[in-house]
């Protein structure tokens, strides 16, 4: 089947997800600037917005409305869905900091029935506070609505775009032809004009198609293995005021807490105690959600250092105390204990690192960014590093498209495994994946994905796991790696 016609038959099978939608209207708006941490000058009083509204950059905007559920919407597969441009914001409902809204989260399940009080504080045009260029761009707010979704056409339309994408990037040609030939048989035998109650019957009868279909190709049994841990990257200060990583982490984290409620197999791992200090003081009721998931196994708090350091300019002394207070904030407010160091986004290491590192009592380290460089390749991606003084911890530097920022799709996932160095040496490698910097983390698409790509034939087979897990159980596995 020509991919265009693949393509068409998927979006119009994603359109058809929607089963019912109730515009939410009388929102009201007004615009601040956001001049300290908490602290707003407004422009005027609340007013009411009809259709498409426009706000200057770098001004902060917020909605409020108080909408009724609909009597007749299923609140299981219930969402509000927003729409805009160049916006980034914290949706609050009843008072509490419920989820990040950003240009790859645009829709939030619904918490209840009944009344709800949804404000959503917007930063308009983020990217005006370091390019030019969108100094003279208006973030856009066109409304929001309750949409209905039919969850098993949503599940199947995720299956059918899964297959596609592996099909297209496997490289061994007898899966890839099988792989889309089941996807082809699962497409025809679905008409896109039935009506709803047929159609579903139809699109459940192609899942069990390409179900079967697959089941009858055998995985790989040298195809690897690949580790995925869900990431979101906060830069403490870069091209943003630090008040802004504020709001950041309480968008970033309430996301978070959301995707694990949907999603039981989801881990979340999160460094640098600074900004878990930035929402206990900001966001009081969200830390102790995250409380709860880290006591529940779920969220991981790693990284040792109270921010991810630079190591460059900093004395050991200092580098010792980043550790120092990290590690008690963790202790004293969480009960956990960070093994690793995690500085994924740090531009150069000392050799000392791994001596004070060990003296610390973290034994494993993980970066990325040795591999952004054009004249040096970096020889090794799994292996021991040994500093001056001959102390050695377990690092992990795996060469990924995306870096830290991983997305859950078959073609960066085969192209991870590939990248992988230590393939012959050891069968599995890590995978941080969600988007960063305000990005939010892991979106729904990437942890539909990840359930997936748990044993699908021709791909990598994946599982998802804490950071720490992965380098304790390469510890116990004992393969023998390089030392450098």
């Amino acid at each position: 089947m020509d991919p265009r016609i693949v393509g068409k038959k998927l979006e119009i099978l994603k359109e058809r997800t929607v089963v019912s939608s109730w515009p939410i209207e009388n929102w009201e708006a007004r615009s601040a600037d956001y001049v300290g941490t908490g602290e707003y000058r407004y422009d005027s009083d609340w007013e009411k917005v009809q259709g498409e509204s426009r706000w200057p950059a770098v001004k902060t905007v917020f909605f409020r409305a108080k909408p009724e559920v609909p009597d007749d919407a299923k609140l299981e597969s219930l969402y509000l869905l927003f729409d805009f441009e160049l916006l980034e914001g914290l949706l609050s409902i009843d008072g509490r900091a419920y989820a990040g809204v950003d240009v790859n989260h645009k829709r939030v399940v619904v918490p209840h029935k009944g009344a709800l009080n949804l404000e959503v504080e917007f930063f308009s045009v983020p990217e005006a506070l370091c390019l030019d260029e969108f100094k003279n761009r208006q973030g856009v707010f066109r409304g929001s609505r309750f949409e209905q979704i039919d969850r098993d056409l949503e599940t199947a339309w995720y299956d059918f775009s899964f297959a596609m994408e592996a099909g297209e990037v496997l490289r061994d040609e007898r899966r890839k032809r099988l792989i889309l030939g089941a996807l082809e048989e699962a497409l025809l035998a679905i008409d896109l004009t039935l009506p709803p109650d047929r159609f579903r019957d139809e699109v459940a009868g192609a899942r069990e198609i390409l179900k079967s279909r697959l089941d009858e190709i055998a995985p790989d049994p040298e195809g690897g293995r690949i580790f995925m841990t869900g990431h979101s990257h906060i830069d403490t200060a870069w091209l943003w005021p630090v008040r802004e990583t504020v709001r950041k982490c309480g968008r970033t984290f309430s996301t978070a807490c959301r995707m694990m409620e949907r999603f039981p197999d989801y881990r979340f791992t999160c460094s640098q105690p600074q900004l878990y200090a930035f929402t206990k003081m900001y966001y009081p009721e969200l830390y102790e959600e995250i409380k709860q998931w880290v006591k529940a196994g779920r969220w991981e708090t790693t990284g040792g250092m109270w921010v991810e350091s630079d190591c460059n300019v900093p004395s050991g002394e200092s580098l010792i105390r980043q550790i120092l207070y990290g590690v008690r904030f963790f202790g004293e407010e969480f009960g956990t204990r960070p093994r690793s160091c995690w500085l994924p986004d740090v531009f150069g290491y000392p050799a000392s690192l791994p001596g004070i590192l060990h003296g610390c009592g973290l034994d494993y380290f993980y970066t990325n960014k040795l591999h952004w460089q054009a004249r040096n390749k970096f020889p090794y991606h799994l292996f021991h590093w040994e500093g001056i003084d001959g102390s050695r911890v377990l690092t992990h530097i795996p060469l990924l498209r995306s870096y830290y920022c991983g997305n859950v799709s078959p073609g960066e996932l085969t192209l991870s495994w590939e990248n992988f160095g230590e393939k012959a040496v050891y069968g599995e490698m890590m995978y941080p994946f969600g988007f960063g910097d305000g990005g939010g983390g892991a979106t729904e698409r990437q942890l539909e994905y990840a359930e997936r790509a748990k044993d699908y034939p021709g791909l990598p087979q994946c599982r998802q796991g804490l950071e720490e897990e992965y380098f304790a159980g390469v510890e116990k596995d004992g393969p023998v790696l390089a030392y450098w």
